[in-house]
C-alpha cells in the first residue's frame, strides 16, 4: 500500500486492563495481565480510515526509550495487527517467566514504569507521521509480594 496524509493521519489508543491505581504509585499491573488496546486509525478528515494500516505493538520505558530485548520478550499476543478503521488487540504483559524480568526490573528501580507503544510497521510512515505513534499511560509491573508491601 502507498499511503498519504489524507488516507492515514493519526492513531488513537486507549487501554483497558484489570490494573489498579495506587495513590502514590500510579497504575500498577500484575504480571500476566491482559491489556486490551482499542485502536482507531483516522484519516485527515477525522473519520475512520478505510485503508489497512499494519501496526507494531511494543513495550518501552516511561521515558519512551526502548527496553532491552529480554524485557521486550515479556510482551505477548497480537503484536503485529493490521487495523482498518478501528480494532481491538489483546496483549499480555509480563507473560514470559511469570513476568519476573519486567517486575524484577521495575521493583529494583523504584517501580520503574513502562508504556505500550503502538506505531506503524512501515518505516516511512513511522518516520514521516509522528501522529501515528501513540503510547498508553505509564504503568509499573509488580509481583503480588510488592503489592502487599505497597498496601501496608
Amino acid at each position: 500500500w502507498l499511503y498519504d496524509e489524507r488516507q492515514v493521519a493519526a492513531v488513537e489508543v486507549s487501554a483497558i486492563t484489570s490494573a489498579w491505581l495506587d495513590g502514590g504509585n500510579g497504575i500498577v499491573v500484575i504480571p500476566g495481565t491482559f491489556v486490551q488496546l482499542h485502536i482507531k486509525v483516522l484519516s485527515n478528515d477525522g473519520f475512520l480510515a478505510d485503508v489497512p494500516l499494519p501496526l507494531r505493538i511494543s513495550i518501552v520505558f516511561d521515558s519512551l526509550q526502548p527496553v532491552p530485548p529480554d524485557l521486550a520478550a515479556e510482551l505477548r499476543g497480537n503484536l503485529l495487527p493490521t487495523i482498518i478503521g478501528e480494532g481491538i488487540c489483546r496483549v499480555r504483559v509480563g507473560d514470559c517467566c511469570g513476568g519476573r524480568l519486567l517486575s524484577t526490573y521495575s521493583n529494583q528501580h523504584e517501580l520503574k514504569r513502562y508504556r505500550l507503544k503502538v506505531a506503524p510497521q512501515i518505516e516511512q510512515l513511522y518516520e514521516d507521521t509522528p501522529s501515528l505513534r501513540q503510547h498508553t499511560a505509564p504503568f509499573a509491573l509488580v509481583t503480588v509480594q510488592v503489592i502487599r508491601h505497597l498496601k501496608a
